[in-house]
């Protein structure tokens, strides 16, 4: 039997349009001098985090518990496996709200031996060592680069859902 990948598609366009399936990343960082600077992203839930979240609907699959950023400032897509990561956190605050996914992390310059590095992407993940696990969304853009006593904090959320009950 034969695979049509054209039908999944049509299925998943269908789905995603009916029920919308995306998120955003906050990223502030609070620079030493005081300054505070704050950008909204919108991510890419990729193929691995919609299945994700299918199979936690069906009991089987790993709840998303850490947030990742890294090096890559290419888009991703719903493909997405890489992001040239740097670090990987568990999340401050990881709970949820109406339809949406929402997990906060706050990493330091000296402190996580981040300084100097173009941080560009950020990813919700679902298992606490890099390179593990399921990567469940990117956003590219984060654009930090902190010094020793700069800190980022990122908020990602991911939408599972249509309704504003």
């Amino acid at each position: 039997m034969s695979h049509n990948i054209s039908d999944e598609r049509a299925i998943f366009e269908s789905f995603t349009s009916s029920v919308p399936i995306y998120g955003e990343v906050t990223a502030t960082i609070y620079r030493a001098d005081g300054t505070i600077e704050t950008k909204t992203i919108r991510n890419i839930v990729t193929a691995n985090g919609l299945n994700e979240i299918a199979k936690l609907a069906s009991g089987t699959g790993s709840a998303a518990g850490y947030l990742a950023i890294g090096t890559v400032t290419a888009a991703g897509s719903l493909g997405s496996t890489d992001f040239g990561e740097v670090i990987r956190k568990a999340g401050a605050v990881i709970t949820n709200s109406k339809s949406f996914i929402v997990i906060t992390a706050t990493y330091g310059g000296a402190a996580d031996s981040i300084t100097s590095l173009a941080l560009e992407t950020a990813a919700i993940c679902n298992h606490a060592s890099s390179g593990s696990g399921v990567i469940w969304n990117l956003a590219t853009g984060v654009a930090a680069t902190l010094a020793n006593s700069d800190t980022l904090n990122l908020t990602s959320q991911i939408r599972c859902g249509s309704h504003d009950l």
